[in-house]
């Protein structure tokens, strides 16, 4: 299995769309046998071609837009979007837990917003993606 993570200065790049550095984690079961830092095109369809070439089977990234979300699972890629934090950390807890915990989410993301005068729910910040509240 690969897993791609999109990076920036080791951390998940804040936005997957326009991310042109990714961690490739090759893993055997529970062990990482492979990492490599690969450049990719900035264009979001050559992207997504690259990662289905390369053969990746999940990505771990920050905010990504709706249409970008849709191929992405079109090229079978299971996408835990939305996320931030130090990519080290992140891959390790996946390895460790098997999932993308919560606690990985964009600041702000999936959390409602309480109108000021106290009345509604409000809206959720963040629209979409897997760690989203709906």
């Amino acid at each position: 299995m690969i897993i791609a993570l999109c990076v920036w200065q080791n951390r998940i790049a804040p936005v997957f769309d326009v991310g042109t550095t990714l961690l490739l984690v090759e893993l055997d079961e529970d062990r990482v046998m492979r990492r490599t830092m690969e450049r990719v095109p900035e264009d979001p369809a050559g992207k997504i071609h690259w990662l289905v070439t390369a053969g990746v089977s999940e990505l771990i990234c920050g905010a990504v837009s709706r249409p970008v979300r849709m191929m992405l699972e079109a090229g079978g890629i299971v996408t835990h979007d939305f996320l931030a934090g130090d990519a080290d950390t992140l891959i390790g807890v996946r390895l460790d837990t098997g999932t993308v915990p919560e606690h990985f989410r964009m600041p702000g993301c999936g959390r409602r917003r309480r109108r000021r005068d106290g009345r509604g729910k409000g809206q959720h910040q963040c629209k979409g993606g897997r760690h989203a509240s709906r």
